[in-house]
């Protein structure tokens, strides 16, 4: 079929003049609208202001296509002649006049919507079937307003544009044949008939909008020769709009490419409902310190009104889940500020409505929506703004109000929701701990494994949906399979502290992050290890789920991982910490002296800290006890710390004469110079002259690596190490020595403890007296060594322990070792007295490991 031209088409009747010109289109169009989706829900608008009960629109598939027309039809007020001169006489409207005959008070009091179309396309045409019958048509071409000659004009020469009257036949011939423009051809033959209705919930209250009786009058516009603005319109966007911002339910229907369009009903549970005028009893609120009188009516229908501003009416809410939108499929945003003038919401891109630093955990879960239409003189233009004002104030001073009353609701929720102190003993802490946000955060960011955040690892997730379904139905409400378990794993050291792994459903704590190796030698530490992380994952769990973004918790959580990493870096009482430091900070001069002093600290000398100038970084002094008639073996070594940004510290930087001088001022009987690498030649001719130890820094590293499996170390037999004078020499004999100490065992408290408990498993019944004998062979077979310990070391450790405890443990010379009760009890004991030691003499772990 021939598609008849849409600016010809019937009979000429009359004529409408036009001024404006290019300068006005465009400071009332481009200027004024933020997208073409906003400039053409202008369209609708003009339907609401029409009074139209039922409006139908229909976007094609390919905007691009040359002969793409958009059109809108609704049964509203229609135009006649007179009707489009009012239309076309910009900057005027007669909306607001008394004698409009529209029921609904009209959103538009401009004129000058229509010019959003401007952006859109070259051409709109009304066709309009006004109350005499009559179906008559005008086309507007901007482009004939673009002339060349009209460029620079704000008004132009009268432009006639001829008012024809055009048969349902014509109209029809309009359009290409297709199944949208057939569908249009049937509304128009039966005067637009209802659109269905769909459920829809009145959040707004107040006065009913009602339209006036039908007169079987429609309108239909059309949009043809889309500019490129026109042609990006997102049918999606479109939708997502008309839902936010024009009133939708009993006072009009809209449909959109045959789908009703209805708010979003938010599914979520309703923890708690204000409704205005009925549910709240405040009596004011300030404005800039202007108190203004509130009060609460429920009749002619419930509102609150502000004295000297006007009324308000709506409903609060407050949900169990967050509907702040996120990445599910299943949830847009829904929460914030929904606020309705005359049927239309403003401010839609806003939620806050102006509002700052507004509680997160609150904020995602809260919904309020409210009606002033007081405010519909201090909207702008655009209507994308509200004026400065006092009434601007009081409303944002109203809703504040509301929003602080969900906010303690909301805390007193929480509160409550938490296991009282004797539901969190008599359970296993895997079934007290709040675990509902982490159900949530997973099945959302199961929609896209590869987009979550960095402590949720659902890499290992084969099939997200079927995964998904599992989740849903299996793992939802059952704690011991949320968390199965905790685990330690060796990850890369520069990733952090703790992960929850989706797949397996288990804690993970990064073994390797320097917090985890400062705070994991035993299993007291452990347990608080692990608690810390299961927190630490917790509360980012909520606070993502209460609707923090989740680049801010990126900020919050990088920032924490730095301060856990600087805290294990300060506390620096373990091993592995200080010998990660030691090869760390060879080029940092202070850092470098510092963590050589810790090092030979750690490993048991007495560290006099210097570093002035003219003196050596330290003095090291080893005390050393006496036994009988044995001579002083106490010694003492000067150090110093050559840090360089170099791969070898040279005679030069060295200075060994200065390190022999200091040697012979603090009468040392060793002097020792630690660096990251040293050169050969004459650096170690020199050593050798002056009697100087030079160490690297990785044998240094080593050496404090030993006390891991040998615990501290007999400082005598490091005096031999002191003798050497070159780098090679020092490497080689503590590779030596580790091998040797590798062959000693030592006897721990912690392994007494361990043999104490199994004999007592083996006998519930807690044994009068055990002997040293069998307490020896429990602790050889918890060592895998067939000779060590035996009867006279437990019975010296025995009596040792006996100082310490003496109202829980006895032990004589025979071997008899009383226990007077639990050996839990005994290592609680002995924490105690380890505890109190001052923590300058506490050298790395001063924890026992006393079984559960």
């Amino acid at each position: 079929m021939t598609v008849l031209d849409i600016k010809s088409i019937g009979s000429e009747v009359d004529t409408v003049n036009v001024q404006i010109g290019p300068q006005f289109l465009n400071l009332f169009s481009r200027q004024l609208y933020s997208s073409s989706n906003k400039a053409f829900e202008e369209l609708i608008s003009n339907s609401w202001d029409a009074d139209a009960e039922n409006v139908y629109v229909n976007i094609p598939a390919d905007l691009n296509n040359s002969e793409a027309k958009i059109w809108i039809l609704d049964d509203g007020i229609s135009m006649d002649v007179s009707g489009f001169k009012d239309l076309w006489s910009v900057a005027t409207s007669k909306k607001r006049n008394p004698e409009y005959k529209a029921q609904r008070k009209p959103i538009g009091k401009f004129g000058v919507g229509k010019l959003a179309t401007y952006l859109l396309a070259n051409e709109l045409t009304y066709i309009c079937k006004a109350s005499d019958g009559k179906i008559r048509a005008v086309t507007m071409d901007y482009r004939d307003i673009d002339d060349e000659r009209n460029k620079e004009k704000l008004h132009i020469d009268a432009l006639p544009l001829p008012v024809r009257e055009i048969s349902l036949e014509e109209v029809k011939g309009l359009l290409p044949d297709s199944d949208e423009n057939d569908e249009l051809y049937r509304l128009l033959s039966e005067d637009v008939p209802d659109v269905p209705k769909e459920d829809y919930v009145d959040e707004f209250g107040g006065v009913k909008e009602l339209p006036s009786d039908r007169e079987q009058t429609w309108t239909l516009a059309i949009l043809s020769e889309l500019k490129d603005e026109g042609a990006q319109l997102k049918l999606g966007w479109i939708k997502h709009l008309l839902k936010t911002s024009l009133p939708l339910g009993d006072s009009i229907r809209i449909s959109v490419n045959g789908e009703t369009i209805v708010p979003k009903k938010v599914e979520t549970k309703v923890t708690k409902e204000w409704k205005l005028g009925q549910d709240y009893e405040f009596e004011s609120i300030t404005v800039e310190g202007e108190e203004i009188t509130v009060t609460h009516h429920e009749q002619p229908y419930p509102h609150i009104l502000l004295d000297g501003i006007g009324e308000v009416t709506g409903t609060v809410r407050l949900f169990s889940e967050k509907i702040s939108g996120g990445k599910s499929d299943l949830r847009e945003s829904s929460n914030g500020f929904i606020v309705n003038v005359l049927g239309r919401n403003i401010l839609p891109e806003d939620p806050y409505f102006g509002l700052e630093n507004l509680s997160h955990s609150t904020w995602a879960s809260f919904r309020c929506a409210v009606r002033a239409d007081y405010l519909d003189g201090k909207i702008s233009v655009d209507r994308e703004g509200v004026a400065a004002s006092r009434e601007l104030l009081a409303t944002r001073a109203i809703l504040m109000r509301f929003f602080n009353d969900a906010r303690s609701a909301a805390n007193r929720a929480v509160q409550e929701s938490w296991p009282t102190e004797g539901d969190a003993v008599a359970g296993r802490i895997g079934e007290r701990m709040p675990f509902q946000p982490l159900e949530r955060l997973v099945e959302e960011y199961l929609v896209d494994v590869n987009d979550t955040p960095d402590f949720i690892d659902a890499h290992q997730v084969e099939n997200a949906a079927e995964f998904r379904k599992m989740w849903r139905e299996e793992i939802i409400g059952t704690p011991e399979k949320l968390v199965r378990k905790t685990t330690m794993a060796e990850l890369e050291p520069s990733e952090k502290l703790v992960r929850y792994d989706v797949a397996q459903q288990e804690i993970v704590i990064n073994k390797s992050h320097p917090f985890s190796v400062e705070y994991s030698d035993n299993p007291e530490q452990l347990r608080m290890l692990q608690d810390t992380a299961l927190v630490e994952f917790l509360t980012d769990t909520y606070m993502l789920d209460s609707g923090l973004p989740e680049d801010r918790l990126t900020e919050i959580s990088d920032y924490r991982d730095r301060m856990l990493r600087l805290v294990a870096t300060l506390r620096r009482r373990t091993a592995p910490q200080i010998v990660k430091l030691l090869g760390e900070t060879t080029d940092h001069v202070k850092g470098f002296e510092v963590i050589v002093g810790d090092a030979l600290d750690y490993l048991g000398f007495v560290v006099d800290r210097m570093g002035q100038s003219g003196k050596p970084e330290g003095v090291a002094s080893a005390i050393i006890s006496r036994e009988k008639d044995e001579q002083k073996q106490d010694y003492k070594l000067t150090y110093d710390a050559k840090s360089t940004i170099h791969k070898r510290a040279s005679a030069g930087n060295v200075g060994v004469s200065g390190l022999a001088r200091h040697k012979k001022d603090f009468e040392a009987d060793y002097a020792l110079v630690v660096a990251r690498d040293f050169a050969t030649g004459a650096l170690q001719k020199e050593c050798a002259e002056n009697g100087v130890t030079p160490m690297t820094a990785e044998t240094l590293g080593r050496l404090v690596s030993v006390t891991l499996q040998q615990g501290p170390l007999d400082l005598r037999k490091l005096k031999p190490l002191f003798e050497l004078n070159s780098p090679d020499e020092t490497t080689k004999w503590v590779e030596e020595f580790e091998k040797n100490v590798n062959h000693d065992q030592t006897l721990t408290i912690s392994v007494i403890m361990q043999a104490l408990a199994q004999i007592v498993s083996k006998n519930p019944k807690l044994p009068d007296v055990i002997h040293a004998t069998q307490i020896a062979a429990t602790c050889r077979e918890i060592l895998g060594n067939d000779e060590f310990p035996q009867k006279g070391n437990i019975i010296s450790a025995m009596r040792g322990l006996q100082l310490m405890v003496p109202n829980v443990v006895s032990a004589n010379m025979s071997g008899d070792v009383y226990l007077l009760t639990t050996p839990k009890k005994i290592g609680e004991a002995l924490q105690r007295q380890l505890d109190a030691i001052p923590e300058q003499y506490q050298k790395g772990d001063v924890s026992l490991s006393f079984g559960k």
